[in-house]
């Protein structure tokens, strides 16, 4: 048996080899505690200091009712509407109240013959999965999100957060700016993704995404050091009747319109 240094909690080890060979041997079991010890007392120091653990805090929870509700929630400082939460959670702060937007219908992708209607709480696996959309995209959007760390996390990870947040390498930016998509804010009105990138960090509610149906084809294409790494570069283009759109850095995204011939010109001999 051993008694945790700082809690004073006792703990045994069930491995009956492993006990027997401590037990068999005073001075390995010496200084086996004496570095357990050492161990717990640097990580109960680093706590303290909040020098390694990085914890995300919440006072309050909130289901929002409306989407003024929400809005006007969001409006202090200390507030943050929630999604995922997997980059949120990683933060060292201190929330007052968390915005649970999952009981406002944001979570369905509505198709129409005008385009898509993407809403801010669709998980990444849902457009990932969506038949219309991939269909329309011809297959870009399951390219743009399927390396994106693994199933689970595509099922927690929302469109809304993936926008709202302008990662410089996002995946879901990029496909979605080669898109011409626009988003839906709920006092801003629809904005066009192009300049939305742009803008710096505000406290209105990202609604939808809106996606619209044009003559167009569209690729994906990124970089990896590892299958399901971050991408070290991400590259997005859509062929249109007269010119093809090319975001090159997502985040700073400007639109690139060039000309795009059905076959690479002739080289001179």
């Amino acid at each position: 048996m051993m008694t945790h240094p700082t809690e004073g909690r006792a703990f045994f080890l069930h491995n009956s080899a492993i006990k027997s060979f401590l037990l068999n041997l005073p001075d390995l079991r010496q200084s086996f505690q004496w570095h357990y010890k050492g161990f717990c007392d640097k990580i109960k120091v680093a706590i303290e200091k909040r020098e390694v653990l990085r914890m995300m805090t919440i006072r309050e929870y909130k289901r929002a009712e409306s989407l003024e509700e929400a809005w006007q929630l969001n409006q202090k400082r200390n507030n943050r509407v929630i999604g995922g939460m997997i980059w949120l959670k990683m933060e060292n702060i201190n929330v007052g109240t968390a915005i649970d937007l999952s009981g406002l219908g944001l979570d369905k992708i509505e198709e129409t013959a005008e385009g898509f209607s993407i809403g801010a709480m669709v998980p990444l696996r849902q457009i990932e999965l969506h038949e219309g959309l991939n269909a329309y995209t011809e297959g870009a959007v399951r390219e743009s999100v399927r390396h994106i760390v693994g199933v689970q996390l595509r099922n927690l990870a929302t469109v809304g957060g993936s926008i709202y947040s302008r990662f410089g390498f996002s995946d879901v930016l990029t496909m979605f700016l080669a898109l011409n998509a626009s988003v839906e804010l709920y006092k801003g009105g629809i904005v066009p993704l192009s300049e939305y990138a742009q803008r710096p960090y505000d406290r209105d509610i990202l609604v939808r995404v809106i996606v619209p149906k044009e003559q167009a084809a569209f690729c994906y294409q990124s970089v990896r050091n590892s299958q399901t790494d971050f991408p070290v570069l991400t590259c997005a283009a859509a062929k249109t009747a007269g010119a093809s759109g090319l975001p090159l850095v997502p985040g700073l995204a400007r639109q690139c319109c060039i000309p795009c011939s059905p076959m690479p010109p002739k080289r001179r001999s």
